[in-house]
This record gives structure tokens, sequence and C-alpha cells, in this order.
């Protein structure tokens, strides 16, 4: 249990999924070697990662992944937290989509959700072009429709290391030959 709220005059325990399955079931918090190459590692050292998701489980199973190859990340816990962060960075002239390898965000948060704070990154044209990842504990088609509705460039199950490896160096790769 995580938190509990009172709601109909009953209170609710919140758990937190993540870390359930994280000790049920534990994963690998490492990239496969096999994936990064010699020029994936060299390409990543000034690339950005922003994870937002309210598990403090799962952001940080992402950034031992992510930093054991040198990719750098910005945390927030909330949909809301984030897109106004990225909209004070945008307000600064900080072209977000340069700065940001990805966005990669939960979809269940409190304040934002996950397909809202992607919906209204796309609908910020300074925050537009941000690659979005989102991924969740629950899989299934109403979450592939959800994404796809919002306009995000990617859906994951949490976690994955392999999944998520192959997200980012695909997009290490990309950014390497573009800029």
């Amino acid at each position: 249990m995580t938190a509990v709220t009172e709601t109909e005059g009953k209170l609710l325990e919140i758990i937190d999924v993540e870390r359930i399955l994280s000790e049920v079931c534990p994963q690998p918090e490492r990239f496969p070697e096999d994936i990064v190459t010699a020029d994936i590692a060299r390409l990543v050292s000034s690339m950005h990662l922003l994870i937002v998701d309210d598990s403090a489980v799962a952001y940080n199973q992402i950034k031992r992944c992510v930093e054991g190859i040198g990719v750098k990340t910005t945390a927030l816990n909330d949909g809301r937290q984030a897109l106004s962060y990225l909209q004070v960075l945008a307000d600064e002239s900080v072209n977000v989509a340069n700065e940001f390898l990805a966005v990669i965000s939960d979809i269940a948060m409190p304040e934002m959700d996950g397909y809202t704070l992607t919906a209204a990154i796309r609908a910020d044209p300074r925050l537009a072009d941000l690659y979005v990842v989102l991924h969740s504990s629950l899989s299934g088609g109403f979450n592939q429709a959800m994404v796809n509705k919002v306009g995000a460039n990617a859906f994951r199950s949490k976690f994955l290391p392999d999944e998520l490896a192959t997200i980012i160096v695909n997009r290490v790769a990309s950014r390497g030959h573009s800029g």
C-alpha cells in the first residue's frame, strides 16, 4: 500500500503495482549488452530523457536502466508537473524536442494522466514534436487505442528492459544521424 484516500465515506487503500511486481517478479534493470553498440554509447552521452511516473519504483527501474548507458534523466511524478515544466522550458525558448530524446510517461497518475499529458503536448506547437512513449502495468486493446488517439509515438508495458532498450537505441541512432 502506498496511500489511503476516503471516497463515499469509506477508506480506500492505494497500492503501488510496480512495487508489488518488482518484488514478486523481479526484472533485470540493465539493457542487454549486445543492444548498445559503441556508436550508440558515444552518441548517448549528450542525450536527456524525461520520465513522468508517480511510482518511485517504476522511475528508478527506468533510471537505472538508461543511466547505465549514459542517458541523463529528469523525473517528474505527475503529468501536470511535466506539462508545466515543458511549457516553462518552451517559454524560455528551449527547443524541447531537441532537449529531450523522449518523454516516457506512466498512464495512470493522480493529477494528470499520461493520455491527457500526451494530448496537451500534441496541442502545443512548441511541444508537439516531442517523442512520447506511454507505459503502463496494464496492457490491452483499450490502452493501444487511446495511445493512438492521443498521438503517442509508442506504448510499452512496464517494465521490459529489452523493449525500453530498443526504443532508446532507435531514438539515439535516429538523433545521431539527424543532428
